[in-house]
Order: structure tokens, then sequence, then C-alpha cells
């Protein structure tokens, strides 16, 4: 117990130097406190303790709890460091992730520890062959979601809304992630989530970034007010890019160093469509995926976004060929941005790292509305390299697995999620309205079943990229495109659906 009381010490400790730095608005994501109680809900007047109503597993401190965590094929920067930390050495997630697991294995009486991987195939095979020969060499997985979702319908995972965890770890708690919650389900079943104890579903939820200086140069409108009156449109996107466009580089005509008011990914058009509030796929009465985006509505909304692509006004970034001396063409987009030659472009959050490395004055908003009359905002979180955390059905013990996870989704409110959220993500863009415009986008972040079984029900993940629905010039080819692959998209799903009903 007193050395309990040390690290809730430590961990206060932490919270309160990072508030010292925090220069964000009152209201959070996370909810910090004073003491080792934890606020559940705005609608709840009682405050909970740390751990109340959590079984303790009662261990001896020498059970180990192993994950198996995803890989870095992609750049560290989609590398696991969410789980594990071996000790303190002043860095904020590491300390935060230490300071977490520190409070969960001394309140369990267990030792956290990690296996990770180089590259997801490299999980995927350690997860087969655990699956193939019934060990228990990892106990909770955190797979890629996109990967995840092939072997769920394979009976890897525990269902986490059945009898075998359900009673153990309750996922209604704000440190759990509601949209992924209910967006994940197929038939009311649930085998793999994420929330506070992961970074990297944050990490990858698209959203724009925007250079303020050329905002005021050129005399453009805020951004961040459009936002809050509901006027930050596709229409107005584009009419402000427009505004920004020149030949910029001394070289005739318009090329890759040149001005654009908008740089955009091939793929993001499906994250243009996901925020206009439409889906790849919806859920019946029975909770069973059925395709929406062949619906009349749909087919409008790609018509309006398809010719984005082939605007003078915007510049897609795989398309870019001189990109010398950056990396790649990412980089290249990022310093545009940096220095005036970008308005606005398509990021996933993680890239707001490289763009805070340079001086300049940008913002953070949500992808655009429809028009002036949709309902909210909608942010796609790209699953492609998200990790969903499950229990392997070869785990004998999903209890213990479970009691663990109860207890580390909930001791990440005031360690990681704070130091991640309220002080590393919003420190990278220090001022108040963009930390407003990051609790807009979170709490409205989209989980699409058609992006999560992309690999399964293929093309469908695909199917709005520049090149195949839409057009490299910004022709609207979807209805070709997809009446060449609805039918076996369609029976990819009733397979998955069959797949899933067939589970014991």
């Amino acid at each position: 117990m007193k050395r309990l009381l040390a690290i809730l010490l430590c961990v206060l400790m932490l919270v309160t130097v990072l508030a010292a730095c925090d220069n964000t608005t009152e209201e959070s994501k996370a909810t910090t406190s004073t003491d080792t109680s934890t606020e559940v809900s705005s609608e709840e007047s009682t405050v909970r303790q740390l751990f109340d109503g959590i079984e303790p597993i009662g261990g001896n401190g020498e059970q180990e709890i192993v994950f198996l965590v995803g890989g870095l094929e992609y750049g560290e920067r989609y590398g696991s460091k969410e789980i594990f930390a071996a000790e303190l050495n002043d860095e904020l997630i590491n300390d935060a992730v230490y300071n977490r697991n520190a409070l969960v294995e001394e309140y369990h009486g267990i030792k956290i520890a990690e296996v990770s991987t180089t590259t997801s195939g490299e999980l995927i095979s350690k997860l087969t062959t655990q699956q193939g020969a019934s060990l228990d060499s990892y106990q909770i997985v955190l797979p890629i979601m996109n990967d995840a979702a092939g072997y769920a319908i394979q009976d890897y995972f525990y269902d986490l809304l059945g009898e075998d965890v359900e009673p153990y770890l309750d996922l209604s708690y704000e440190w759990w992630d509601q949209k992924a919650n209910t967006d994940l389900t197929i038939g009311g079943r649930l085998f793999f989530t994420t929330g506070y104890m992961s970074i990297l579903d944050n990490e990858c939820t698209h959203a724009f970034v925007f250079n303020n200086d050329v905002i005021t140069e050129v005399g453009l409108e805020s951004p961040y007010d459009l936002v809050k009156n509901k006027q930050w449109t596709l229409d107005k996107m584009m009419t402000m890019a427009k505004d920004v466009t020149k030949d910029s580089d001394g070289v005739g005509g318009m090329g890759d160093g040149d001005t654009y008011g908008a740089w955009i990914n091939t793929g993001m058009f499906r994250s243009l469509y996901l925020g206009t509030g439409r889906r790849l796929i919806t859920k019946d009465e029975n909770d069973l995926p059925m395709i929406a985006v062949d619906s009349e509505d749909s087919r409008n909304m790609i018509s309006k976004i398809a010719p984005i692509a082939g605007s003078d006004d915007v510049i897609i970034i795989e398309q870019i060929t001189q990109y010398s001396p950056f990396a790649d063409v990412y980089a290249f987009s990022t310093d545009a941005v940096a220095n005036k030659r970008a308005l606005f472009r398509a990021v996933a959050l993680t890239d707001i790292t490289e763009l805070s490395a340079y001086d300049c004055d940008y913002g953070v908003l949500p992808a655009p509305l429809a028009d002036t009359n949709q309902d909210r905002y909608y942010c796609a979180v790209s699953t492609v390299l998200t990790p969903g955390i499950a229990i392997p059905t070869t785990n004998p013990d999903p209890k213990t697995a479970a009691l663990v996870l109860a207890a580390m989704g909930e001791a990440s409110v005031d360690t990681l999620n704070y130091s991640y959220y309220e002080v590393l993500l919003k420190l990278r863009k220090a001022n108040e309205k963009s930390a407003e415009m990051l609790d807009i986008i979170f709490e409205n972040r989209v989980y699409d079943l058609g992006v999560v079984f992309g690999s399964s029900w293929a093309p469908l993940l695909d199917v709005l990229n520049v090149g195949n629905g839409i057009g490299n010039n910004g022709e609207d080819n979807f209805s070709s495109y997809f009446g060449q692959h609805k039918a076996s998209i369609e029976t990819a799903i009733q397979k998955t659906i069959d797949a899933f009903e067939a589970l014991p």
C-alpha cells in the first residue's frame, strides 16, 4: 500500500507539472484529479475512486501479463509506445506509461510485459503460431484493426461483450472509445476496441492543417470561426483554396514547387466523403453490415467530391514527382504548409509532429461539412495503422486479462491520456483555438466497417481513392468502378456475416 501511495503521488506530481505547461481550454478530453479519484462522466455527479469496482487479481507480483504489440514498418511514429516502459527517462509519454503501469501492477500484483514486433506481418505470424499451437504466450494482443478484423471471424479473439469478459471489463466508461465500441460491433459482438490506454487511434485520426499567416496575408476568413459557426464546408474550402493558388516558384506554369490552396492525399477523399456523414457501410436492425456507399444520396455526394481531385487549386500529394531534397512527398507537403506554399493540407494527426518542428503559425481543423445543414462534423479514423485491443482465445484466463485492461484503461486517464492529449498534442499547436478544434475532432470520430474490413471486403477500402472511383482528373468514375466489384464485395460481406454467426 505504501508503494501504491508513492506511485499515486508521482502521478499527481506529473499531472501538476504538465498542467502548469498546458495552455489550453478548461474543457478537456481527460479529467484530471487532485486525489485518487476519477470523474466518470458529465452526467454523473458521483466521484469514482481509482479502481473502484475492479476486482483485484491478488497476484504475488510475479505473474506476467504479456502484450503483443505492433510494427514499425511505416516509421517510428506508428510503432507502439503506449503499452510498456522499462524505466522512467524524463520523456513525456514514456513516463506516463511507466506510472500508469506501476499503478496497475501494484493494484493487481502482476508484472506488465511486452513483445514488440518490427512489422505487422511479424505480429500476425506470432499470433497465428500461438493460435495454431494453442499456446498462451501473449495474454493480450494489439494487431492493426484491419488485420484484427480478418482474424476475429476465425475465432481468434474473445467477444469483449460476452460472458467471459464483460463482467470484468466495463466498456461504458469514458476511458473506452464509445465510437469504436458502437461502430466496430457486428451482430452485437465486439472483438477489439480502443481507448485511453492507446494513442495510435488518436494519431491516425484524419484532419486538416492550415497556415494562419496565409489566412492573414490574403485576408481570408478565420477557419476557426468558420468551424464554430458551421460554415466550414467543402465549398468554402475550395473557394479559399482558389484565393491562394498561384505560380510562385519563378518557373513558367504550375508545378510541384508552386502554391496550391489544398494539398490532399489520394486516400483522403474517402475521409472527405465520411466527413459529410455518409458511410461506406452502415448496419441493419440486427447490427449486421450493409453497403451504403452506392445509395443515391452517397452517389450525389461522390459527384460533389470527385471534381476536387481535378481542381487547379488542389495538388494530389502522391502525384508529386519533384520533392527533392525531402525524403518523400509527405515531408515535402509539410514543408509546403510551413513555407506558405499551402493553405490547407490533409493529414493524420501524427503528421503534426513534423510540422511542429517548423517556426510557423499553423492551425488544426476537422474535415469540412458537406454543407451548412449538416448536423455535426465527422472525422475518420484510418484503421489501417490503428491497433485494436483484443484478448486471444488461446488465453485460458480471459478474466485476468479483462481485469488488467479495466485497470489500465482507468489508470490511463490521468497519466497517458492526459500527457498525450492535453499536453503533447495540444502543445504541438499551443493556442486555445486549435485546442478547441482538437476537442471537436475527437468528439466526432468515425470507424467505418468498410475501412476496418478493407482487406476482407476489397476493394471497398479503396473505392474512393483517386485513380479508382475518382479519376486522376476529377472524373466521377464511381458507378463504373464500383459496378465492376459490387458483386464480389457483397459476397465477401455475406461471408463475414456467416462466419460471425458460426462463431461459438
